[in-house]
């Protein structure tokens, strides 16, 4: 139960207790009401996975409201965002009888996952069904792609480093390191793809740690534009001039390939992404539908969704009901966070009022002096079944996923403990500096650390 001093009551509210202590709000976060011994019977004999596709009535609005464009709904981990999409999706289908709706997210073992829950939530309605479609992102665009433009040529991490060694070559006297050319590719120049010298030289790094004045910009658009040249003259392209030239290509149809887009783990959208989005939603009522957390973007840095078309002022809404976080755990965690999270176009995400419905044990908490040493810490509290959990975790985040995946397997395996503890921390320490999201977290945990003055010999607390 959450502390006495927490839970606040109205007037109104109190008088709906008096007369029915369901009626109220927070009863209703902990309750369903069964009305008949039909129901109850239903509701007891549901198995495990029906339950985890549950829509809770507080969530109901959120997904049957008519919204005049784009709309996001916003949450901390374990709010429902991921089931609010869920049903949102079977809503447009139920109600849209002859609209095709596109249910996406950023993997393609999210994207698995949602196929299983929506084949519970629908699997007696195959006309539903029939009418979703469940991708990741990038396979959806590939499978648009080669729809509209007949073959794909991807161009692949591989490939790009090639392009950018041999272009290097022909200009050697940069004075950029291969990690930093490699970093404003991917971040800069081929993200918002950045096709002429003049587009490279407005541009606004957003998130860049390193200011480029523009005869610096100069001496690296000669090699950027040598590795788009060779990529257009081997007929390539990268996934995001992938999603760019999709969103051309919608922009002069007349009919979209699906009228509705419902997109889960949406903090993870980048620029190229979006753009697409925006030309397949064309700011028509309800097309286009957001659910995600500001507070776990991980692989993106921040960026104007308005800018790119995407306009969710007005629109954007926050879960409040933690249905998997326990009250101890979600309070530990929110130390980490501002209470009010906005994103770069000023739409709010709010944490404040968040509450859980379950209550566990307290959570302890270290104070280590690096890096280094919390990963250490880490690693050494892994028990071989956990070390099996982990690697299923992180199997999904690319070649910094599959190097920490292998080095976790030969943990698991390993007799040498330390050794292998030793090659984890070392792999976490690369992944660490290669994902900005990390880095961030720690630097903010330091930041509260000083504001709160806590003290250097603090090592753990209840």
């Amino acid at each position: 139960m959450l502390k006495p001093e927490a839970v606040s009551f109205s007037a109104r509210e109190a008088q709906a207790v008096s007369s029915d202590p369901f009626a109220h709000p927070d009863a209703q976060r902990r309750f369903r009401t069964i009305e008949s011994s039909e129901e109850l019977e239903r509701a007891l004999d549901a198995p495990w996975d029906k339950w985890t596709i549950f829509l809770h009535p507080a969530q109901r609005e959120w997904v049957d409201r008519n919204y005049g464009g784009p709309a996001r709904v916003s949450g901390s981990a374990g709010t429902g965002k991921t089931i609010v999409a869920l049903h949102r999706a079977v809503h447009l289908a139920r109600t849209q009888l002859e609209g095709r709706v596109l249910l996406t997210t950023v993997s393609d073992a999210l994207a698995n996952a949602l196929k299983v829950k929506l084949r519970r939530l629908v699997g007696n309605e195959p006309h539903l069904a029939e009418r979703i479609d469940v991708y990741s992102m990038d396979a959806v665009g590939e499978r648009l792609y080669k729809s509209a433009f007949g073959s794909l040529r991807l161009a692949t991490a591989q490939d790009v480093d090639k392009l950018l060694e041999s272009a290097v070559k022909a200009h050697p006297d940069h004075g950029f390191s291969t990690a930093s050319l490699l970093s404003e590719w991917n971040g800069v120049v081929d993200a918002w793809q950045l096709q002429s010298w003049e587009a490279y030289r407005d541009v606004q790094r957003l998130g860049r740690r390193t200011r480029l004045p523009e005869g610096r910009r100069k001496e690296l658009w000669a090699i950027y534009g040598d590795v788009l040249g060779r990529l257009e003259a081997e007929d390539k392209v990268t996934r995001a001039g992938m999603f760019t030239r999709l969103a051309d290509e919608l922009a002069r149809r007349d009919r979209p390939p699906y009228d509705f887009a419902v997109v889960d783990e949406s903090q993870d959208i980048n620029v190229a992404q979006l753009r697409f989005l925006a030309a397949l939603g064309d700011d028509r009522p309800n097309s286009l539908f957001f659910a995600g957390d500001l507070c776990q973007l991980i692989f993106q840095q921040p960026f104007s969704w308005k800018s790119q078309g995407v306009d969710i002022r007005g629109r954007a809404r926050t879960l409040h009901v933690n249905y998997r976080t326990s009250h101890q755990i979600r309070a530990q965690a929110d130390r980490l966070l501002d209470p009010v999270v906005a994103d770069v176009d000023g739409n709010q995400q709010e944490r404040k009022g968040t509450v859980s419905v379950f209550n566990g044990r307290n959570p302890k908490s270290a104070r280590l002096a690096t890096q280094r040493t919390n990963l250490r810490r880490l690693a050494s509290g892994f028990s071989k079944d956990e070390l099996a959990e982990l690697r299923e975790a992180i199997r999904q985040i690319g070649p910094i996923g599959r190097n920490l995946n292998m080095i976790t397997h030969r943990l698991q395996r390993s007799d040498q403990w330390s050794d292998a503890q030793r090659e984890f921390v070392q792999a976490a320490e690369r992944a660490v500096d290669k994902v900005h999201a990390p880095s961030a977290i720690w630097r903010r945990r330091r930041r509260i650390e000083r504001e709160h003055r806590i003290p250097d010999d603090w090592e753990e607390i209840e």
